[in-house]
């Protein structure tokens, strides 16, 4: 009995001395959770997203993730009082100069409101791919009383998305039986972070000898191409058919008219040979 009970002791003894592979986290390691996702008591507002556009506009989001509504709040619904309702303030700075105040009349609890502001003409628009500090404040006259006032406000080092149109491939599309002629196909991407309106291109084809080509036919007609998102293509045929052994000169232009900001404008021309 005696050595049983030595045995026992032992194995508790280094049971205890073992790590703890189960153990609970730090919390300082513990991911942080978006408080826009977070239902709150009360009214508990919260900046929530800051971007710009493709046009240099910017996009904003507030909300009210509390479950009282401001406007119940302001006017003493809650407390039994009737007074004037106080809208939700917004203050929207670049490069830490105020650009926009908005102002929403209320927030319903767990309400999101959305808002897409231009930019005034006495403030510089970021060009194509360009970035700006942008810093968005929700309630900045602290006019709510709110259980935590740290996710009011939200700053971005946010840059203007664009589109960047590019001549992916331009290849043999063969037809007949035994593919004995073919027909030129221009795939075209979107290959920025960006949509890109539909636009006009340029496109013409000519025998393949000699080359290089020396004189291209007038900038017509053009081609419509729809827009694209990013990574999107569209692919469209070029000139008609041509006897398989007979090589073809293609020269593509993209957006024709230069009318899109793009990220990269070296990419919309090229001549190739089939």
């Amino acid at each position: 009995m005696p050595r049983m009970t030595l045995i026992v002791l032992t194995a508790l003894c280094l049971g205890a001395a073992a790590p703890n592979t189960h153990r609970t986290p730090d919390i300082q390691q513990q991911v942080t959770v978006n408080p826009c996702l977070i239902a709150a008591q009360g009214v508990e507002l919260a900046s929530c997203h800051l971007e710009f556009n493709a046009l240099g506009a910017i996009i904003l989001s507030v909300k009210n993730h509390g479950s009282v509504s401001t406007n119940a709040a302001s006017s003493g619904q809650a407390r039994g009082r009737a007074t004037p309702s106080v809208p939700v303030g917004i203050d929207l700075y670049m490069q830490d100069k105020l650009v926009v105040s908005l102002s929403q009349p209320a927030l319903g609890a767990g309400q999101l409101k959305t808002f897409t502001t231009a930019i005034p003409s006495n403030h510089t628009v970021p060009g194509c791919g360009e970035s700006r500090v942008l810093k968005l404040v929700v309630d900045p006259r602290n006019e709510f009383a709110e259980g935590s006032e740290s996710d009011n406000t939200i700053t971005r080092n946010a840059e203007r998305p664009c589109p960047d149109l590019a001549i992916k491939s331009i290849s043999r599309d063969y037809e007949g039986v035994f593919n004995e002629t073919y027909r030129v196909k221009v795939t075209i991407i979107n290959q920025g972070n960006a949509p890109s309106p539909s636009n006009q291109i340029w496109a013409s084809s000519l025998p393949g000898e000699p080359w290089p080509v020396n004189g291209w036919p007038a900038l017509t007609p053009t081609e419509t191409i729809r827009a694209l998102a990013p990574g999107e293509t569209t692919s469209f045929k070029v000139g008609g058919s041509v006897l398989s052994t007979n090589r073809t000169a293609i020269r593509i232009m993209l957006d024709r008219h230069s009318v899109i900001a793009e990220s990269d404008e070296s990419n919309n021309t090229k001549d190739e040979r089939l």
